[in-house]
């Protein structure tokens, strides 16, 4: 049996999550200094499937943050 190695897979991402997908995609190439590159990868994959799950991470504020 031949192994098949595919390093650019074309990505199916439902009509539904592609417009965020599209925006965490410039997110991750331009304002990757604002964000985790990790956390990103893994919100991008989390859309790659008919099931897409979806992530909410809540980071901490301090009050003088807030206004």
């Amino acid at each position: 049996m031949a192994q098949v190695t595919v390093v650019n897979a074309v990505k199916h991402i439902p009509a539904a999550a592609l417009e965020l997908y599209e925006a965490l995609e410039n997110l991750r190439r331009e304002g990757e200094v604002y964000t985790s590159l990790s956390q990103l990868q893994l919100a991008l994959r989390g859309l790659e499937s008919e099931n897409a799950v979806t992530r909410i991470a809540c980071g901490s504020l301090r009050e003088s943050q807030l206004g």
